[in-house]
């Protein structure tokens, strides 16, 4: 009977103890920490993704490095699948790539867009501006960046695109994008997405 009754006081006095401190903590202090989000990295794939479109991978580097070639007067689009998602916080679009031309001192610009199911533009998230091709042998790193003006709304049929054009109006002008791949110095090809 009195091992009964000490087993009884000990168990009600631990849950006594785990009541007490608990109420300290709630009183006296407060559990707290800081969480580290990434943003997605969309990493440009030469894979046709429906029509002439090609692949936008999200966060998964392509199976094989390939090289996508347009004439100036074109342009050149890689979309993702539909997002699922009905929002994206306020975004910067950092766009790290390799890219030659068959003319010196030719520009590229490019464009975040929605895409939607049927692949029609759903509407511009940012502009990039001009970048210069400097290179015409050999593929060279080079980067664009934009920044969208609020939170993006986004249908969840809708997915992200990147558009990518010339501006030198000569149509015998061609440009390449190498997808790239982690053997290069700065990586595969990609957008690097960070709140803004």
């Amino acid at each position: 009977m009195k091992k009964k009754t000490l087993i009884t006081s000990i168990i009600i006095s631990v849950f006594l103890i785990g009541i007490v401190s608990a109420s300290f903590i709630n009183y006296f202090g407060k559990i707290t920490g800081s969480v580290e989000v990434s943003g997605p990295v969309f990493y440009l794939d030469g894979q046709i993704s429906t029509g002439i479109y090609h692949k936008l991978l999200i966060n998964e580097l392509p199976s094989e490095t390939l090289d996508v070639n347009w004439s100036d007067g074109q342009r050149v689009v890689f979309e993702t699948v539909p997002l699922n998602v009905d929002h994206f916080y306020k975004s910067k679009f950092n766009f790290i790539f390799y890219a030659k031309a068959n003319a010196s001192e030719r520009q590229i610009q490019m464009n975040i867009i929605k895409i939607n199911p049927d692949n029609s533009q759903g509407g511009q998230i940012c502009y990039s501006g001009l970048v210069n091709i400097t290179s015409t042998s050999n593929f060279r790193d080079y980067t664009l960046s934009c920044i969208s003006s609020g939170p993006i709304a986004l249908n969840p049929n809708q997915g992200i695109a990147i558009e990518i054009w010339g501006t030198s109006q000569n149509i015998t002008d061609i440009y390449s994008i190498s997808t790239g791949d982690n053997s290069r110095t700065y990586g595969a090809s990609r957008i690097e997405v960070t709140a803004a």
